[in-house]
């Protein structure tokens, strides 16, 4: 499907939440999902050979993000995908640019022909970055501390403070029109895993590297 089908397609959704769609919705949903015949047909399962425009996913600055490395001269990173699974997720490409050398700015950047699946076509969302304590993974932990930490509930936690990763609401404790609490950004890897980035620390122009989490 075409990122602007799948735009489309997610706009008409939201806006008919409450009500039947209308005539002039459905013709939408039909032409970008025809009804399908059987037997099914495979998704598009395969990247496109050549050269396609990537999407934007995301872009950070120095100033926002306290302790982002960066290579000298450099503060904003962008990082860019390939809608297509390399071989089990999106292919990231990573650029460090310098702000005020950014002027020529296109209103509509270009999009691929098509994405393997609808969840790699990102909606715009404001990040707020903040800094955390980052804990060892449990199974890093001895087991009597293990046995401690699973025997917790996260309403056991949140019952003493604000549980860390809960989502932060609005200042007017109300969250802006068309938010979607679990996924905001519309982006899913596989069956809701995480795809992370590291960065070499030390030469952030380095290679980077692909996890799936």
């Amino acid at each position: 499907m075409a990122p602007a089908d799948v735009r489309s397609w997610r706009r008409i959704n939201a806006a008919s939440r409450g009500r039947s769609l209308t005539p002039q919705e459905w013709e939408v949903l039909d032409r970008i999902r025809p009804p399908q015949k059987y037997p099914v047909g495979p998704p598009v399962a395969t990247p496109y050979w050549g050269s396609i425009a990537m999407l934007p996913v995301a872009q950070l600055y120095v100033r926002d993000v306290p302790g982002l490395p960066t290579p000298e001269g450099a503060d904003l990173l962008q990082v860019l995908w390939c809608p297509f699974d390399h071989p089990m997720m999106p292919r990231t490409k990573l650029f460090w640019r310098s702000d005020a050398s950014v002027t020529d700015i296109l209103d509509t950047p270009p999009d691929p022909p098509a994405t393997q699946f609808d969840g790699y076509v990102p909606e715009p969302c404001l990040l707020r970055p903040e800094q955390v304590t980052e804990y060892p993974d449990h199974l890093e932990l001895s087991k009597e501390l293990r046995g401690q930490i699973e025997n917790w509930s996260p309403w056991e936690i949140a019952e003493e403070g604000e549980c860390p990763w809960f989502a932060h609401g609005e200042p007017d404790g109300q969250p802006p029109a068309g938010f979607d609490p679990v996924t905001p950004t519309a982006v899913q890897i596989g069956r809701g895993y995480a795809q992370q980035l590291y960065v070499c620390p030390a030469a952030p122009e380095h290679p980077h590297i692909e996890l799936m989490h």
